[in-house]
């Protein structure tokens, strides 16, 4: 059994790199797994306890929800030295975004498509507006 689930590439560097301290993931990541619980405050996104029983998934592998823009913990000593890079021990790790969301960022435009380890097509809306019920439309 593992210990822990880890959700993207991101995911996996923060936990090596801690030395396993940071079983995390961000919150858009998360939010493509369809797990999360539905919530008007995207900063309170929690795992929905009632999928996972659903699915018989054990809410207690997955990854803690991360901010992007904080710490989730220090390069471990022993890691850096085996990297061959020593000097990184105890340089704060930060866990990021996934590709959907940097994406999002950087592209600096309300509505654009994208082709990469997936292909959709996003707009941006306003903080607070109301829910798309259409099937297939998915608010991330």
């Amino acid at each position: 059994d593992a210990e822990h689930l880890l959700l993207g590439a991101h995911s996996y560097l923060a936990y090596t790199l801690t030395a396993g301290q940071a079983a995390r993931t961000d919150r858009t990541t998360a939010s493509t797994t369809g797990l999360l619980a539905p919530t008007s405050a995207w900063d309170q996104s929690v795992w929905c306890s009632q999928i996972l029983q659903d699915l018989g998934l054990n809410e207690g592998k997955l990854p803690a929800l991360a901010d992007a823009c904080s710490a989730v913990g220090r390069v471990d000593a022993r890691v850096a030295h085996d990297l061959g890079l020593p000097r990184l021990a105890g340089v704060p790790v930060f866990h990021g975004v996934g590709d959907l969301a940097s994406t999002v960022l950087g592209a600096g435009a309300p509505n654009h498509m994208y082709i990469g380890t997936s292909g959709w097509i996003a707009c941006q809306v306003p903080e607070g507006a109301p829910a798309c019920n259409t099937p297939g439309v998915f608010s991330i």
